[in-house]
Parts: C-alpha cells; structure tokens; sequence
C-alpha cells in the first residue's frame, strides 16, 4: 500500500482534457484533492471511497486551492498532473491509481474500488534514458471498465 503523499503547491496541469464546473466548495480544499458534488448542498466535497455515494458520479481533480467555503472551483475530469518531484518515482507505467478511504490517492484500492487515473510515461523534448512518471486522470468512469 502506498499513499502518494502530494504537496499541493507542487501539483502542476500539463495537460487538460475535460473539466466541470466552477462550483462553490463546502469547506476548504486543496489543489490536487479528488472532489465530487454534494447531493444535498450541489456544492463540491471531498470525495472518499468508503461508499459509492462518497465517491459520486461525478467528480474530478480540483485545480486550485480554496480556502474556505464557497469558493468556485473548476474540477479536472481527463487529463495529466505532474504530483511533483519523486511522488510517483518508483511506480510502475500503467499502473492504476486509486481513490482511497480517506480521499488520499493511493495504489490500493479503498472499500469501494475507484480508479483516478493511472501512471504515464512522459518524454522531455529531448529523450533521456527514462521517461519522467506523470499521472493520467481519468475521473470518467473509463479506466473502471
């Protein structure tokens, strides 16, 4: 089990394919957090994967940091994040990344198993020995099939 431990001030778009929103957030949130909307208030929350109703249908990755309630926030839905130095170092290409039980992104699954995307090799414009890892997202339902 290995809980990606990610400094928000280092998580960086490289690219964005999908996003939704901006919606307010019911309390404060870090860039980087998987957010889902809340079925009562329709506001964004912090998704967990401890049932399928605190996961959502939909959700995504919040692209900036609010800090405090009902600050609009866009959400990414497909697309790649760079977590930082050395987060995914070690990780294998292609290896699925998981919501966990306290909404941590995580290699194992958490009660309820929802893939967030998955580890991407990523080459610099001149190819080097080893691609740098990135993490694809795929908050669409897509990388569960």
């Amino acid at each position: 089990m290995a809980v990606l431990t990610i400094v928000e001030t280092d998580v960086t778009i490289v690219r964005m394919d999908e996003k939704i929103g901006p919606l307010p957030v019911t309390a404060a949130i870090d860039k980087g957090e998987i957010l889902r909307p809340d079925t009562t208030t329709g506001k964004w929350v912090a998704a967990i994967a401890t049932t399928a109703g605190n996961i959502g249908n939909i959700n995504g990755v919040a692209i900036k940091t609010a800090g405090g309630a009902n600050i609009p926030v866009t959400v990414m839905r497909r697309g790649i994040l760079h977590l930082g130095l050395g987060v995914l170092d070690g990780l294998a290409y292609d290896l699925p990344i998981f919501l966990d039980d306290t909404g941590a992104l995580n290699t194992v699954a958490g009660t309820v198993s929802k893939i967030v995307g998955i580890v991407y090799p990523a080459w610099a414009q001149v190819v080097s020995a080893t691609p740098d890892r990135v993490l694809y997202i795929d908050c669409t339902g897509a990388l569960d099939a």
